[in-house]
């Protein structure tokens, strides 16, 4: 009896050590499970705090300025996408981040021109979200869009305007014709083939981005009545004559000045013209007859142009673009000039692995001006043969760093001790083998 009493105790404990067991193994699965379904799930994607503080879009140089602020929130943050859209498309600018702690701002400079699809007067929206890491984990994370801004590149909505209509501040930037300056009369009055007497001027006005810019234009003085003619830039009424002196005093130029077209017109070597309007007596009454007449005679070396809406005499440049000038050459202000390279050195590393996009140099310059969006950039003693284009420049993030560069055309098979030049034209940065 005491054997099988005993046999039954055993058997009751076997059970309860199994079913701890099973329990344990059941536990372990369910734990790791949601280990793993929660990993993902971390307060930093929640606390990480970016904003736009202000956008612009340069049209002329197909470039996007963004100011980005960091505010009070936890998280590794290790880069940023910056999300462009215009009316038909949308593309992805990727920027890696060091030291972007809180209550920092950083300027960021898309250049549109390496984004076909996208059209820089076109642009309706920026955005922005988090790259950032969690725990030890190594593995990128993308966050959710935390801002966005559309419409008037040159501030944000909640930015406070003068009474004029301009930012406090009194850079340039407006939000109507108001915040610009007053529009300028000069140079002196004419007429014109509709009878009114008129004026050049410079019209002031608040382009679609903000900014305040200036053209040239016709100011309209008066329109002279039925019973009058325009002449000498004034309003007369003809008279009874008995001589061609008594209509003394009606001669005058008519219109704008302009270029002499036989010698090839705007950007000829002139002389400049203009219509001038002569009075004389015919049938006891004061009438008029028109004839060109020279209004200046260009000096040797410039040429006749029409710039401001009047034909001036100007100096005749080498050049108008870079291609216009020899090799070795670049346009500068109009005159064709040796160009060198912006900026040269070594590679001190590339990065992320089998990528290559980015790379960072001891030698590339501390602050902005030097190296910017757009240079051209080639590598010597390098795997790397082909002509890139320097996609974004970044400052040292810190103290004791060293800028770095974001390739176009990637991945590159730059790697570390390559050298390095930056040119402003791919003509000379680049030239073609012959």
């Amino acid at each position: 009896m005491n054997k099988r009493g005993l046999s039954q105790v055993v058997s009751v404990l076997i059970l309860i050590v199994l079913i701890l067991v099973a329990v344990g193994l059941i536990w372990l699965a369910v734990n790791r499970f949601i280990i793993q379904g929660t990993g993902g799930i971390n307060t930093e994607k929640f606390t990480l705090d970016l904003k736009i503080k202000s956008a612009t879009v340069d049209i002329e140089n197909e470039l996007a300025t963004v100011k980005v602020v960091r505010n009070s929130g936890e998280g590794n943050l290790t880069g940023i996408k910056f999300i462009v859209r215009d009316s038909f498309s949308s593309e992805i600018y990727d920027f890696p981040v060091t030291n972007f702690v809180e209550l920092v701002e950083r300027t960021f400079e898309l250049n549109l021109s390496l984004r076909e699809m996208l059209d820089p007067e076109d642009i309706q929206e920026i955005s922005i979200a988090p790259l950032y890491i969690t725990g030890s984990s190594p593995l990128e994370k993308l966050g959710q869009v935390t801002d966005s801004v559309s419409g008037n590149w040159s501030i944000r909505e909640e930015e406070v305007t003068g009474d004029d209509g301009e930012i406090p501040g009194g850079d340039g930037s407006c939000v109507d014709d108001s915040g610009c300056e007053d529009d300028e009369l000069e140079g002196e009055l004419f007429c014109n083939e509709n009878n009114q007497v008129i004026q050049l001027m410079t019209d002031y006005s608040c382009n679609p981005l903000g900014i305040c810019i200036s053209s040239p234009g016709t100011n309209i003085n008066e329109t002279c009545s039925s019973e009058e003619v325009c002449s000498g830039g004034q309003c007369i009424s003809p008279e009874g004559c008995d001589l061609d002196s008594d209509c003394d005093g009606f001669d005058g130029f008519l219109g704008i000045k302009f270029c002499d077209p036989s010698t090839g017109g705007n950007e000829g070597p002139g002389p400049i013209l203009q219509i001038f309007e002569n009075w004389s007596c015919v049938d006891e009454l004061c009438a008029s007859v028109q004839e060109t007449q020279i209004r200046e005679v260009c000096d040797p070396g410039q040429i006749c142009a029409d710039l401001t809406g009047d034909a001036e005499c100007f100096i005749s440049y080498d050049c108008t673009s870079h291609e216009n000038c020899g090799p070795g050459e670049y346009c500068v202000s109009g005159y064709c000039e040796i160009e060198s390279s912006k900026n040269e050195g070594f590679v001190g590393s590339s990065w992320p692995p089998g990528q290559n996009v980015f790379f960072v140099s001891t030698y590339l310059p501390t602050e902005i001006g030097d190296v910017g969006s757009g240079d051209y950039i080639i590598f010597k003693n390098s795997d790397e043969n082909r002509c890139l284009r320097v996609l974004f420049f970044n400052l040292p993030a810190a103290e004791g760093e060293a800028s770095y560069i974001q390739l176009s055309d990637v991945p590159t098979n730059v790697s570390a001790g390559n050298g390095y030049e930056i040119w402003l034209t791919e003509k000379n940065g680049c030239p073609e083998e012959e």
